[in-house]
């Protein structure tokens, strides 16, 4: 236990207590709780670098654009940092240090001096060290915030339609504790993003939340009120069995253009407040995995700072941990939980995650599923003369695409992965189903590369300053044999929103062919769909 401290010994022991009651009950030590709230407001104070450890040493890996080492000019991917001080102190060598250590040293408190001892990436001398100053500063985490693209879909008239696609990582927002600087919002961002798009002239738009895990109910409830006009969005009902109805209250409408929302597995709590609530309204198509996650549970942030004694806090940092509790449960405007279920798409696509064992009904003790009355709502799911033709339209191309059945042997490869019980102990028969498993690999890339040369042409859209580039490392040859990609590769041939882009697409088409909208049951807008 002497590679613990011992508020990480409380965090293990009290989430250890906590999740006896179900899995998303937990306590966050200060450290934990203080990394919780970056990732919702996105911001933080510090020197904006992002830091690893490698061979005990600690390493600058990449710079965030527009933080102060970015404007600096005086820190390098790559370069290590030695020693740590405060403004006016002693350094203190940080070799050996555990990486969390080293991150509370280097933040602090806006308009305060942190000295950092460096051994430049380019120094050919190993003794040679640098000494730089740092003012700490608000720093924006740009990249975790919303983002779009334009994508040049062609379509069976061989003519391409402008398409948008809008992706957002989480629910973030404002929490209070912002230090000042732009404080971000999904709802604010997205609707920006919408903004920009409508501009350059988009005929529908698909809203990403594969890589959603949730966030702020708040900015939920916000957003789905981006594409509807007013009603209920979603419903929770606590442990006495009362019910509170969240509402849209703002009747104005950001986006009335066809619409779909990508899912997967991973699109959790919020992100299926989102979708199921667009789907009982039959304002969008919800296109993805056989489900989203399934996680229907409301938790509340209990700061101990609030409900312990002043002396029961920590002495060193006068900082506090918090509780997220799980409190209530919450329903879509139809009544219907997202538990366990979660929402299911309207047009299923074949997915590898399907195979994993990363949904709500995986976890130890999920709550049940369950369901309460309708709520009162303009609106009712997609009618099937809207979505049958959009339907076998995809499933025609899933038979038919060479990219479905590259997607498939990579699906069937890693079910029969899966089912294997045994492992010889055979050396040669190990070496022999490693090079096996490697020529498939191979494979599989050769595969990827030709089938991402037929790529849509587009075109991205940030908030905030342009990224500044950094150095990446190349993969080992092992990485590669292992299956692992860069970044960039990982983006390529995305046979998911391939998919989404062409059933908006047909929805427009389909829309234009019939000489007719069908005008209760969005995707297909209540205006004439017409192309330039």
């Amino acid at each position: 236990m002497t590679d613990f401290e011992n508020h990480e010994i409380g965090e293990i022991f009290l989430s250890s207590i906590t999740r006896l009651y179900d899995p998303h009950s937990t306590y966050f030590s200060a450290a934990t709780f203080e990394d919780f709230a970056i990732q919702m407001r996105l911001q933080l104070v510090g020197i904006g670098a992002l830091l690893g450890i490698e061979d005990d040493v600690c390493v600058i890996k990449e710079l965030i654009t527009g933080g102060p080492a970015d404007l600096g000019k005086q820190l390098r991917p790559n370069d290590k940092i030695m020693a740590v001080s405060q403004d006016g102190a002693e350094p203190v060598e940080v070799t050996g240090m555990k990486l969390r250590k080293i991150v509370d040293m280097i933040r602090g408190k806006k308009g305060t001096k942190v000295s950092l001892t460096i051994k430049p990436a380019a120094a050919t001398d190993p003794s040679e060290r640098t000494q730089i100053h740092i003012i700490r500063d608000v720093v924006n985490l740009n990249s975790a915030r919303a983002r779009a693209s334009i994508y040049e879909v062609p379509g069976a008239s061989g003519k391409t339609t402008s398409l948008g696609v809008i992706t957002l990582p989480a629910f973030y927002g404002p929490d209070g504790g912002s230090d000042g600087g732009d404080k971000a919002s999904a709802t604010r961002d997205v609707a920006e993003l919408i903004n920009q798009l409508k501009k350059a002239g988009i005929h529908g738009l698909v809203l990403d939340l594969r890589q959603n895990g949730g966030g702020l109910l708040s900015e939920a409830i916000d957003l789905t009120g981006l594409f509807i006009k007013q009603g209920p969005v979603v419903q929770v009902k606590n442990y006495y069995g009362e019910v509170k109805i969240d509402n849209d209250e703002d009747a104005a409408i950001a986006y009335t253009g066809p619409l779909a929302v990508l899912v997967s597995k991973f699109s959790a709590s919020a992100s299926e407040i989102v979708a199921g609530a667009l789907q009982n309204y039959g304002r969008a198509i919800i296109i993805g995995d056989s489900s989203t996650h399934g996680k229907g549970s409301v938790q509340q942030l209990i700061e101990m700072k609030n409900a312990a004694p002043p002396m029961m806090l920590s002495r060193a940092t006068g900082k506090a941990g918090a509780a997220k509790l799980t409190i209530q449960k919450f329903y879509l405007p139809d009544g219907h939980s997202t538990q366990l279920k979660g929402v299911v798409p309207d047009i299923i696509l074949p997915s590898i995650e399907d195979l994993l064992p990363v949904g709500e009904k995986d976890l130890t003790r999920a709550l049940v599923w369950d369901e309460i009355p309708s709520s009162n709502f303009e609106g009712h799911p997609l009618k099937s003369e809207v979505v049958s033709p959009l339907l076998n339209a995809s499933n025609q191309r899933q038979k038919t695409l060479e990219e479905f059945a590259y997607q498939q042997k990579n699906i069937d490869w890693f079910r029969t992965k899966q089912d294997q019980k045994e492992i010889s102990i055979n050396l040669e028969d190990r070496r022999q189903q490693r090079e096996a498993d490697t020529a498939f690999r191979k494979l599989m890339r050769e595969e990827k590369a030709r089938l991402s040369k037929d790529e849509y042409a587009s075109r991205d859209f940030t908030l905030g300053p342009p990224k500044t580039a950094n150095i990446k490392p190349e993969l080992t040859p092992e990485e590669i044999a292992d299956g692992q990609e860069t970044e960039e590769d990982a983006k390529k041939l995305d046979i998911h929103l391939r998919e989404a882009l062409r059933v908006v697409n047909d929805a427009i088409e389909l829309a234009i062919k019939s000489a007719r909208t069908f005008t209760d049951a969005p995707p297909l807008t209540a205006q004439a769909v017409k192309r330039s």
